[in-house]
């Protein structure tokens, strides 16, 4: 009885008392932990958007070379750089190298009820292609196959969509969801998006195709001529034996 006594005694009181400043210091700690942990969230979240955001113009994780080409898909310099450079060096180097396709060169679009209507420097055919190649780049997530695919196209991309089909055949590659996004708004807004970051290329593109090398449009000429040669110069690890026989 006398230990039950102590729960209503007035020296419990105290008991609480003594016993209350480690209670608040230890919510203190648990509070600071809490804005510690919310903070460092705060702070990767941003540099990881951040780090994801510059990605594209200064190279990947991975340490490829990031190739970008803007281009069109009738442009006949457009077509000979695809088919006798960018494939042959990537069937040499593709290990290095990270492509990202731009089809969409000197066009120009506007919004229109809930899409976009495109202008393109060698007609409505041209715009055609240059959307089934970028709904490819969305429903082609093998990068082998998106390239392969893409040097089909430009092989005969005068009527693009029998070419699209006919590529996707060959290369066993489902043709509908890439139809169905060519068609439609879909396609339309991926396109736009494909056509201002072309716009906000700085330099300005003056000439199709542009090839840019992890963010650098430097050492055009010799880009178009020999891409292999830039490609090699830029990688910065080990280099494989074709770029030792090739630098």
């Amino acid at each position: 009885m006398t230990s039950l006594n102590l729960l209503t005694a007035p020296g419990s009181k105290k008991v609480a008392m003594a016993r209350s400043p480690g209670l608040r210091a230890y919510a203190f700690r648990v509070l600071a932990l809490v804005i510690f942990l919310f903070t460092l969230w705060l702070l990767y979240s941003h540099l990881g958007h951040h780090g994801a955001h510059q990605a594209l113009p200064h190279g990947n994780q991975s340490g490829k070379v990031v190739v970008e080409v803007y281009y069109e898909v009738l442009c006949p310099d457009s077509r000979y750089f695809i088919l006798k450079q960018l494939y042959p060096t990537w069937q040499r180097v593709g290990s290095i190298m990270d492509i990202q396709y731009k089809p969409y060169g000197k066009a120009s679009h506007r919004a229109s009820d809930g899409g976009y209507m495109f202008q393109c420097q060698h007609g409505p055919n041209e715009c055609q292609g240059n959307m089934i190649h970028t709904c490819a780049m969305h429903y082609i997530p093998e990068s082998t196959k998106l390239t392969e695919y893409i040097h089909c196209m430009m092989g005969d991309n005068y009527d693009p969509m029998q070419a699209g089909r006919n590529c996707a055949s060959q290369l066993e590659i489902e043709w509908s969801p890439i139809e169905a996004c060519a068609s439609g708004k879909e396609g339309q807004k991926m396109l736009a998006v494909v056509g201002d970051d072309t716009h906000s290329l700085r330099p300005r593109v003056s000439f199709i195709p542009t090839i840019v090398l992890n963010g650098s449009q430097d050492n055009q000429k010799m880009m178009l001529k020999n891409l292999l040669k830039e490609v090699c110069r830029k990688y910065q690890g080990v280099k494989p034996k074709e770029c030792i026989e090739t630098l």
